[in-house]
């Protein structure tokens, strides 16, 4: 399937097959689960001083691992550098061959997985180990994408309030005037978007519209988008529910 890029100049790319064939039969039962990830921030080995400090062999490539946003008995170690999926070995630009072309790592995730896990070989330590790391389909976020799904909302008299979603925060972002606005508030709105759920907070709620029209709001205008930190004597961190 041909698309492009709106905002780019004469740039087009396909959609293979596989990836719509997969995501059909993902939403088959009516829901779309996503796809089995390593959810976190990996760096290229491409940098040869990073190289030399890793005491990678020259003829070894692969990832290192400098995040992770998974439970802290996560298999991974930061700094670990995962050198294959399965088989398949990584360059150190974090590539991976599929038939005739090179594609990022991340292909082989939902390709490999089974039961939830992943089978990787790992360099640690000065040795390659093998291991297998949980690749969920969705990560725990603070600021949850809907996936196609509706926002939660809550009206209480002339007040709405809603779950704040991902797809808000990408929004506000790729917006320069709104990053610009909401980054001066430091609103975590977009300080958040890769923020895990504490259990102080679990998630944000925000006011996403101006008040209904009603006699105790006239006068009261509150900023679009506010997060709202606490109501009355109630705190907002266990959210809408």
């Amino acid at each position: 399937m041909p698309s492009g890029i709106k905002n780019a100049n004469n740039i087009g790319y396909l959609i293979h097959s596989t990836e719509l064939i997969g995501f059909l039969k993902d939403i088959e039962d009516g829901h779309c689960d996503g796809k089995a990830n390593l959810w976190g921030s990996f760096q290229t080995t491409e940098n040869s001083a990073l190289h030399a400090k890793l005491k990678l062999p020259k003829s070894i490539g692969g990832v290192m691992v400098n995040e992770l946003r998974e439970p802290e008995d996560h298999p991974l170690r930061i700094h670990d550098v995962i050198t294959s999926l399965g088989p398949h070995a990584s360059d150190s630009q974090g590539n991976v061959k599929v038939s005739e072309l090179t594609l990022g790592f991340h292909y082989y995730c939902p390709v490999l997985e089974k039961d939830g896990r992943l089978p990787l070989t790992v360099w640690r330590d000065g040795q390659e180990i093998a291991i297998e790391a949980p690749v969920p389909k969705e990560s725990r976020n603070l600021l949850p994408f809907l996936n196609g799904n509706y926002p939660r909302y809550f009206i209480y008299g002339p007040l709405a309030f809603e779950a704040a979603c991902g797809e808000l925060a990408v929004s506000l972002m790729a917006d320069p005037r709104a990053n610009l606005i909401f980054g001066s508030r430091n609103s975590p709105l977009v300080s958040g978007l890769l923020n895990r759920p504490t259990e102080a907070v679990q998630e944000l709620v925000v006011i996403p519209s101006a008040p209904f029209s009603h006699r105790n709001t006239k006068g009261y205008r509150p900023a679009m988008l506010s997060v709202v930190e606490k109501s009355t004597d109630v705190s907002s961190e266990n959210g809408i529910g």
